[in-house]
């Protein structure tokens, strides 16, 4: 009998504790999908690399990237695109946008943003050297001589001590903007890009003289040699990978690809990889002209947004600094894109956007100008108002231009 009731009272708490514990999760499971249901929905994603700007491999055949906006320089899995950070601004990183290795291995960069070249010495203390604003691209010679270049707005090629401690010498000035890669040649030219002219030029180092090799690229981005001494150059508007006959000037096209590449390189396994500067994408090209992404693109420094209203529904524009967005709001789908390059007209660099009925209001603080696109429509012919000024006056309350 005793037996009896405790196995009854043993099995009422079991059932009654089995309860509990089903409510409990029932009831966890109604606040989970409530939480869920609040969470914003995530329309879209931005790229890992907010802008991928140099890249190059060391002498292990290792991939490094540059990037400008993020201060960091990192170093990808060629074939997983895994992302490590290799130096940041915590090592007074502040703007890298070109890289190389020297005869003994050692890492060098530019910081376009404060004009300095840099590298890490063996214990890790990192050295630097005052160029000139706007120091963009580096290289070596193969006899071991350290040169870089001024872009946009400097103008000029200076050699370098190697140790980083001569001071730099002025080779030639007033090129055209020497921009991007630069890559020694066969016949021990140096190769570069004369941006705004959309040349692909040689010089002589020794005597600042300049021979222009190709003359009909829209905007040149970079260029490198493969193991064959076969030039490639990168152009940034139209997007095409093309090979040069160095004799006849004649392009060879090898690849298409978005619009905004920045840079390349070759491995040692005559493997080419490319950086796109405004959507963040590291990319390879294959033999087969198809392009596998190493690195996805996708936003890089969204700076402001605002819903478009139409006929077709709303949508979300986005400012990206080099990119103005337009995505579905009900999928987060891109619409359409439109793309800032420098030096060219169309679309300023848009950092904030709004919308005033069939207007589409866009400001930039570097271009320094105000944009007003009537009808907003993209990839449309705009009108477009531009607002430059410098002096505003303040009464405390407000600012007037």
């Amino acid at each position: 009998m005793k037996a009896g009731f405790s196995q009854l009272i043993v099995s009422t708490l079991f059932v009654l504790l089995f309860c509990l514990f089903a409510v409990g999760c029932f009831n966890t499971t109604i606040k989970t999908a409530e939480v869920k249901e609040k969470l914003p929905k995530v329309l879209t994603r931005g790229s890992p690399i907010h802008g991928a700007n140099g890249i190059n491999v060391d002498q292990d055949d290792e991939l490094y990237v540059a990037s400008v906006i993020s201060r960091t320089i990192f170093h990808l899995d060629k074939e997983t695109g895994s992302i490590n950070q290799e130096y940041s601004i915590a090592d007074s990183v502040l703007g890298p946008d070109d890289l190389t290795y020297g005869p003994d291995g050692s890492l060098y960069w530019t910081d376009i943003l404060n004009g300095e070249v840099a590298r890490p010495t063996p214990d890790g203390t990192i050295i630097r050297q005052y160029v000139a604003p706007r120091v963009h691209p580096v290289t070596f010679s193969d006899d071991g001589r350290l040169f870089v270049a001024l872009d946009f707005p400097g103008d000029a090629l200076y050699e370098l001590d190697p140790d980083l401690n001569d001071p730099p010498r002025l080779i030639a000035s007033d090129l055209g903007w020497l921009n991007a890669t630069m890559d020694w040649g066969p016949d021990g030219y140096l190769y570069g890009l004369i941006g705004m002219k959309g040349q692909v030029s040689k010089l002589d180092v020794d005597k600042a003289e300049i021979e222009v090799v190709v003359d009909q690229l829209e905007m040149p981005a970079a260029v490198k040699f493969d193991s064959k001494e076969r030039l490639h150059v990168l152009d940034r508007i139209t997007g095409h990978l093309s090979r040069v006959d160095l004799k006849s000037g004649d392009l060879e096209l090898v690849a298409e690809m978005i619009p905004g590449l920045d840079n390349l390189v070759f491995d040692s396994d005559d493997r080419l990889f490319a950086t796109h500067a405004q959507d963040g994408s590291v990319v390879e090209v294959l033999p087969d002209r198809e392009v596998r992404d190493v690195v996805p693109g996708g936003i890089i420094a969204a700076g402001g947004i605002s819903i478009k209203n139409s006929e077709e529904g709303e949508s979300l524009i986005i400012s990206d600094v080099f990119t103005l967005r337009e995505i579905d709001l009900s999928d987060g789908s891109l619409q359409k894109e439109i793309r800032h390059f420098i030096g060219k007209p169309g679309l300023i660099s848009p950092f904030t956007t709004s919308t005033d009925g069939d207007h589409l209001i866009l400001t930039s603080w570097f271009g320094n100008e105000v944009q007003i696109w009537v009808p907003m429509k993209l990839f449309m012919l705009p009108v477009i108002r531009k607002v430059k000024s410098s002096k505003f006056k303040s009464n405390n309350s407000h600012l007037t231009l």
